[in-house]
């Protein structure tokens, strides 16, 4: 029985490795020259992904970069994205997902001023860190009501 190919299958490695770069960056599309960045590599390098596919060492650092598997990105088959390590992990990213760009932006800048103002830390960075790294369960349960508002 012949099976029909997906929009993933019939995409080139170059198609796949653009669009999973520009979701991670929350771009409409990313270019070659991203994908060059991204993979570690020289920009022409990347042109011969319409043909083909890179080596597995630039993919696995790529898909690293990118958040994508490596079965998806030669292929186009599989998950596009690794799965969370753990059950709050994947309910944080699906509804991450779900978020609008703009919607996404404020639920970070006021998660993040939240963990500012409960920790006394000297500098901005520093009181998110340890915020986080003080109770990281908590924290992502944090955001996890946050973004189920």
């Amino acid at each position: 029985m012949l099976r029909v190919m997906t929009k993933d299958e019939r995409m080139t490695v170059l198609q796949r490795a653009q669009e999973a770069l520009a979701e991670r960056l929350r771009k409409k599309r990313a270019t070659q020259r991203d994908v060059a960045i991204a993979a570690g590599i020289a920009q022409p390098s990347v042109n011969r992904w319409r043909d083909g596919g890179p080596s597995i060492d630039v993919a696995l650092r790529f898909c690293q970069a990118a958040n994508c598997c490596v079965e998806w990105l030669y292929l186009g088959r599989g998950p596009k994205r690794p799965p969370p390590a753990d059950a709050l992990g994947e309910r944080l990213f699906a509804l991450w997902m779900q978020l609008p760009d703009e919607q996404a932006r404020a639920t970070v800048i006021g998660f993040m001023t939240g963990l500012v103002r409960s920790d006394g830390a000297a500098d901005h960075g520093q009181r998110t860190q340890n915020t986080y790294e003080k109770n990281p369960e908590k924290t992502a349960a944090r955001v996890l009501r946050m973004l189920e508002k």
